[in-house]
C-alpha cells in the first residue's frame, strides 16, 4: 500500500482505513482497539473476531492511558474560575437538571482543590474506571 501511495502520490492511511472491512489481518495501536467510538470510526467489530494482544503485560497502562487526565492544583483553580464564570453568564438560563450538573462539576472540582490545597504543583492522575461516571482511580505524584 505504501509503495502504491508513493506512486500515486497519496496518503495510504485513508486506503487502508477503507480495507479494514474486508481485511482478515488487522493490526493497531491499543488505544485504537480499547476506545470504542475509535473502533466504530474505523469500522472494527471485535464480535465473532479473534483478538491477539502482543506485549499484553502493557494492557493495563494502556488502559490506564485512554482514561487518563493528568491535573495540577492550578489547573483545577483555573477550571473552578472559568466555571464561575459560565454560571454568571449563563446560570439564569440553565434548567434544573443543567444547573445541578454544573453545580457538581464544580463540587468535584472544590473538593479536589481542598484536598490538594496544601501541596502545590503536585502533579495528580485521575484514571475514571471504564465505562462509568463514578468510580475514579487518583495517583499521585510528588
Amino acid at each position: 500500500m505504501y509503495q502504491v501511495g508513493k506512486k500515486l502520490q497519496v496518503c495510504p492511511y485513508y486506503a487502508s482505513r477503507a480495507a479494514i472491512p474486508a481485511a482478515e489481518i488487522v493490526t493497531l495501536p491499543y488505544p485504537l482497539l480499547l476506545q470504542e467510538t475509535a473502533r466504530e470510526a474505523l469500522g472494527i467489530k471485535l464480535e465473532g473476531n479473534i483478538v491477539i494482544i502482543d506485549e499484553a503485560h502493557n494492557v493495563m497502562d494502556a488502559v490506564a492511558g485512554v482514561y487518563a487526565a493528568d491535573l495540577r492544583l492550578g489547573e483545577l483553580r483555573r477550571g473552578r474560575q472559568m466555571l464561575g464564570v459560565y454560571v454568571k453568564r449563563f446560570g439564569k438560563k440553565l434548567k434544573g437538571e443543567n444547573r445541578i450538573m454544573v453545580a457538581q462539576i464544580g463540587k468535584v472540582i472544590e473538593s479536589l482543590t481542598d484536598w490538594l490545597d496544601g501541596a502545590l504543583g503536585v502533579k495528580v492522575t485521575v484514571y475514571p474506571y471504564p465505562y462509568t461516571t463514578c468510580l475514579w482511580l487518583i495517583y499521585i505524584e510528588y
